[in-house]
């Protein structure tokens, strides 16, 4: 399954994006391939990892069969990495 990955652009970072997304990796890498999101290719799935709660960057450019997974918190890795999971069950 491919998770492609999109960055917000960083105008107001609040923890270390890259740290968090080594972090999901190092959680789900054997069921993922992950790559950078790029305009118009279609992925599996999209993780969004936003640097604050704003998260305004528009991702209509990036699609997605299984959706969106959405992360603009460190404290949010639990709760997405076991979305991610649940989707890669389905």
């Amino acid at each position: 399954m491919l998770c492609g990955v999109k960055f917000c652009g960083g105008c107001n970072p609040r923890y270390e994006r890259g740290r968090a997304l080594e972090t999901v990796k190092g959680h789900l890498g054997d069921g993922l391939r992950f790559e950078y999101a790029q305009e118009g290719r279609c992925c599996d799935l999209l993780l969004y990892i936003a640097g604050c709660v704003n998260r305004c960057t528009a991702l209509g450019a990036y699609p997605s069969r299984r959706g969106v997974v959405t992360l603009w918190d460190e404290a949010q890795l639990p709760e997405v990495c076991a979305r991610i999971e649940a989707l890669l069950r389905e």
